[in-house]
């Protein structure tokens, strides 16, 4: 008998985790033409001293994930702050920086006291929000429109893919520029995750039945290692702010360093393992996750390579989450959905208000 529940099949939340395939392909269209050109003129493209990208929430999540490309292709060191820091701490950006700020609304009141920051300090400031009219758009130099459409659900979920994939194709024009770059290929291959999205939904009852798991922790965690590390952040986050559950996040190494006295087997454990082509941290990963399973037998719930059949037995696992094999720096992107529908389908057995959380607000206008 099917687990997938109809349960909440209506509300925004899932409507619009289920829009992302299109977003990512409506999005692709628009910055990449049928040549795998990006657009000229619509990036700040020069050889940047520093990029520093400044956001909140899952705006902020999506910058420490494009931190892991912009570095990786553009060669040039990127830092993400906390909007709520950065706006009151030393200034020390210049006229060879560039400071990207991030917004789903526009108006995030913390984002924008940083942008103003930013643009008085002499840096070049680019907005990435999903609102024309917004203040932190129309006061930034460069701008881009995340057009993800409008998001309803108080958890991020089309705009947060929207926010990502404008970073990812902003990091391959800055690769082009300033690197000399030939990424006609990795254009290709990024453009082609749009059509990877279904086979990612397709595991919806395996997702349905996990949460059948997850709906009884108290706490959990999510982890990750390279640029899923980065979505760990997000991953938890999606669950603190749907489920109610104490979602913590790591590096899958990192994990090991103290965070690991508090895991025991009444706490889940949500890994990503994505082997791809990146052999060092898969095995890195791996290792970590043997331990976690055999020192504290915990549920490891493992999102892996739909091509990858050693790694659960390796763990000692069956709780097992297939995605497309892809190119390891665009996992996140499937990886994404995963975490999102563990979110959803946990949080539909726990309670009914999952558009609207507890105490949360799409738009905090006020520091």
């Amino acid at each position: 008998m099917a687990l997938t529940s109809t349960k909440n099949e209506n509300s925004y939340l899932f409507k619009e985790i289920m829009e992302q395939g299109k977003v990512f392909k409506d999005l692709c269209s628009k910055f990449i033409d049928a040549n795998y050109n990006i657009k000229e003129d619509v990036f700040p493209v020069k050889n940047w001293n520093k990029i520093v990208i400044c956001a909140s929430g899952s705006s902020k999540n999506a910058g420490e994930i494009s931190k892991y490309i912009i570095e990786k292709l553009a060669k040039v060191s990127c830092a993400i702050e906390y909007a709520s820091e950065y706006a009151h701490k030393d200034n020390v950006l210049g006229k060879d920086d560039l400071f990207i700020a991030i917004s789903q609304s526009g108006n995030t009141a913390d984002t924008f006291e940083a942008l103003k920051k930013a643009k008085a300090a002499g840096a070049t400031t680019f907005a990435i929000t999903n609102c024309e009219t917004s203040k932190i758009h129309t006061n930034a130099d460069y701008k881009v429109l995340a057009d993800a459409g409008v998001e309803n659900s108080i958890a991020a979920t089309k705009s947060f893919t929207a926010q990502l994939l404008i970073l990812f194709v902003f990091a391959m024009k800055l690769a082009e520029k300033t690197q000399n770059a030939d990424l006609t290929e990795f254009k290709k291959e990024f453009v082609a995750l749009g059509d990877k999205y279904d086979e990612v939904f397709a595991q919806r009852e395996k997702i349905s039945a996990i949460a059948q798991i997850t709906k009884e922790a108290k706490s959990l965690a999510v982890l990750g290692r390279h640029i899923n590390s980065a979505l760990a952040l997000e991953g938890s986050l999606k669950i603190k702010e749907t489920c109610y559950i104490n979602a913590m996040n790591s590096p899958a190494g990192e994990f090991m360093h103290g965070h690991f006295a508090v895991l025991d087997n009444t706490i889940p454990v949500i890994a990503m393992l994505n082997k791809s082509e990146d052999e060092e941290n898969y095995k890195l990963a791996l290792h970590n996750l043997c331990e976690i399973k055999s020192k504290r037998n915990v549920n490891v719930i493992l999102i892996k390579n739909s091509d990858d059949s050693t790694s659960a037995k390796e763990i000692g696992t069956d709780l097992t989450i297939d995605v497309p094999n892809v190119n390891s720096i665009f996992t996140p992107f499937m990886n994404l959905i995963v975490l999102q529908l563990i979110a959803f389908e946990t949080a539909s057995i726990l309670h009914d208000n999952i558009d609207s959380p507890r105490d949360l607000i799409k738009c905090v206008a006020a520091e």
